[in-house]
C-alpha cells in the first residue's frame, strides 16, 4: 500500500533515515515474512549478501531485517554457517491497553499503528547520528562512561556550568549550587512534589496540563486547583482568587509551549503572574520542557522574576534525543537543596555518561543550528495540520501558536475519550483531553501532534473522524511512515 506524503511539499531540513528504523528495512522484513512463511523448520535462507542483491539494499539493512526476524521467532541464526528457518512464529501484538488516567502508553503509539498525539519528534528530526557519533567518541576515552562515585549529586559539573553559562547570556544568574540535573522533565517534576508539597497541601495549575503533572499530585495526594489557560497565558482573576486563599504556596505553569494548548504567556500576562507570586508569597514552577521549540522572543518568568521566586525546568529530550532522558532544574540554592535530598533518597545520581554525552553535543555547535531548522519545520508542518483540521470540521484552540501540539476539538465528539477508545481498537492513537485536566473530567478535547497529523493519510484521517465514528474492521493494516524530511539535522 503506497501511503502519501503530504509533508513532502515542505522543503523541509534535511535529515538522515536510521536503517533500523527505516521503511526500507520495514518493507523488507514485511517481504521476508512472507517468503519465509512457507518454508519447511530448517530451511537454509539466503545470505545477507544475496538478500541484499535480490531486493537492491544495502547489507546493513538485510543484516537487520534478520535479525528482527530472529527476535520474533521466525528466523534462527547458525553462526558460521548462516540463517535457517526456525519453525517459530511471529511473536503476537500485545494486548490492546485502553487510556486510563494513569496508563497513557497508546499516546506514544504503543505497537503498530497510526500515531496522531505522540509527545515526540520523529526520530529522524533529533541529533540521533551527534549522539551517537559523541557516545563512540567517549566509549573510547579511558573511563569515559564513569559511574558517578566521584561526581556531585547534582550532576555532571561541566554540563551544568554550561547551562548556567547559557542562562548568563539571557542576563539569569544561576548559582553553582542553583543547578540540578534529572533524568528527564518528569523527574524534575516527581522530584519537586516529594521535595516541596506535602499530601493534603494546595497547589495552582494550568487547565488543561501537562498529565504527567496531574498523575504526580494525584499519586502525591495534593490538592490540584486549575487555573484556566488562555491563549494569552493563565486567567489571572482566577489566579489571583486562588492566591489570595492563602492556600497555594506553588504555582506549576509554562511560558512557551505550554502542553497540551502549544500557547505561549504574552510579556503582560507573565509580567502579571510575576506580580501576583510576589505580593502573594508564591513560588512559579516554570516549565519550559518544550520551550526550545520557539524561539526566545520575550522574557519568560525565571528572567522576570529571578531564581528566589523561580524554579525552572528544562530539558532536551524533546530536541536533542528522547532516547536519554535529560532534564534539569534551576533555582536558588536553598530551594535546589532541598530537592537534591530527594534525588539522592530515590537515585542519588544521575547516569553520568548521558550527562557528558549531552554535554558534547551542545557543546559541537549542532544543537543551535538544529533548533534554527527544527523550529522551521515545526512552523510549517503546524500550518498544514491546522489547514487539515479546519477540513475535517475542528475547532481549534489556538491558530497562530506555531506549536508542535495543537489543541482542537469537533462537535459530533462531546466525549474525546469515547472517540480515542474507538480508535485505538483500530490502531490508531489519540490524546483525549480528560488526561490533561486535573480531575480526568470528560472533555471533547483534543491533543493532536502537528508532524503526525500532517503526515498521516488524509482519508484515512476522513474516516477516523467522521461523524458516526464507524470504521471498517480493517481500517488500519499497515504501521505508517511518518514523513520526514531526507536527511538527520546535525552536520
Amino acid at each position: 500500500m503506497s501511503l502519501p506524503r503530504p509533508l513532502g511539499m515542505i522543503a523541509f531540513p534535511a535529515l538522515q533515515e536510521s536503517p533500523l528504523n527505516s521503511p526500507k528495512c520495514d518493507r523488507l522484513v514485511a517481504t521476508l515474512q512472507q517468503e519465509i512463511a512457507p518454508l519447511h523448520p530448517g530451511h537454509r535462507l539466503p545470505s545477507i549478501r544475496q538478500v541484499a542483491e535480490q531486493h537492491q539494499v544495502s547489507k546493513t539493512v538485510a543484516e537487520l531485517a534478520y535479525h528482527r526476524l530472529v527476535a520474533r521467532g521466525m528466523v534462527e541464526v547458525r553462526h558460521g554457517i548462516g540463517f535457517f528457518v526456525s519453525g517459530g512464529r511471529s511473536a503476537p501484538e500485545p494486548a490492546l491497553r485502553l487510556p486510563t488516567p494513569v496508563v497513557i502508553d497508546y499516546i506514544q503509539g504503543t505497537g503498530s499503528g497510526l500515531r496522531l498525539s505522540s509527545g515526540f519528534l520523529p526520530s529522524e528530526w533529533t541529533l540521533s547520528s551527534t549522539v551517537e557519533r559523541e557516545l563512540r567518541a567517549l566509549l573510547r576515552r579511558p573511563q569515559g562512561i564513569g559511574y558517578g562515585h566521584a561526581t556531585d549529586p547534582r550532576g555532571y559539573l561541566p554540563l551544568r556550568d554550561t547551562l548556567r553559562d547559557h542562562m548568563a547570556e539571557r542576563g539569569i544568574a544561576i548559582a553553582p549550587e542553583g543547578m540540578l540535573l534529572s533524568q528527564g522533565g518528569r523527574q524534575a517534576l516527581d522530584l519537586i512534589c516529594r521535595s516541596l508539597v506535602q499530601p493534603g497541601q494546595a497547589v495552582a495549575v494550568d487547565s488543561p496540563s501537562y498529565y504527567n503533572l496531574n498523575s504526580l499530585l494525584r499519586l502525591y495526594g495534593v490538592e490540584a486547583h486549575p487555573i484556566p489557560r488562555r491563549h494569552d497565558g493563565p486567567d489571572l482573576e482566577r489566579l489571583e482568587q486562588v492566591f489570595r486563599s492563602g492556600r497555594v504556596r506553588l504555582f506549576f505553569t509554562s511560558s512557551r509551549h505550554h502542553n497540551p494548548t502549544g500557547t505561549d504567556m504574552t510579556p503582560a500576562v507573565a509580567a502579571r503572574v510575576v506580580v501576583l507570586a510576589e505580593r502573594y508569597d508564591v513560588q512559579l514552577i516554570e516549565d519550559d520542557c518544550l520551550g526550545g521549540f520557539k524561539a526566545m522572543s520575550q522574557p519568560d518568568l525565571l528572567t522576570l522574576a529571578g531564581p528566589e521566586r523561580v524554579i525552572y525546568l528544562g530539558s532536551f529530550s524533546k530536541t536533542i534525543t528522547s532516547a536519554f532522558r535529560f532534564g534539569y532544574l534551576a533555582s536558588s540554592p536553598a530551594t535546589i537543596a532541598q530537592v537534591l535530598r530527594s534525588k539522592v533518597d530515590i537515585g542519588l545520581f544521575t547516569p553520568e555518561f548521558h550527562d557528558k554525552v549531552i554535554h558534547a553535543v551542545l557543546l559541537s555547535g549542532h544543537y543551535a543550528r538544529t533548533l534554527e531548522r527544527l523550529r522551521e519545520g515545526i512552523r510549517r508542518a503546524f500550518h498544514l495540520a491546522l489547514a487539515r483540521l479546519d477540513q475535517l470540521g475542528f475547532e481549534q484552540y489556538s491558530r497562530d501558536s506555531e506549536a508542535l501540539f495543537l489543541w482542537a476539538r469537533h462537535p459530533a465528539h462531546p466525549d474525546s475519550r469515547v472517540l480515542a477508545e474507538t480508535l485505538a481498537r483500530r490502531r490508531i492513537s489519540i490524546a483525549p483531553g480528560y488526561l490533561f485536566d486535573t480531575e480526568a473530567a470528560v472533555s471533547p478535547w483534543l491533543r493532536f501532534n502537528a508532524i503526525e497529523i500532517a503526515s498521516a493519510p488524509m482519508e484515512l484521517l476522513r474516516q477516523a473522524f467522521a461523524p458516526s465514528s464507524s470504521l471498517p474492521g480493517s481500517f488500519w493494516t499497515e504501521t505508517p511512515s511518518i514523513a520526514t524530511p531526507d536527511r538527520e539535522i546535525s552536520d
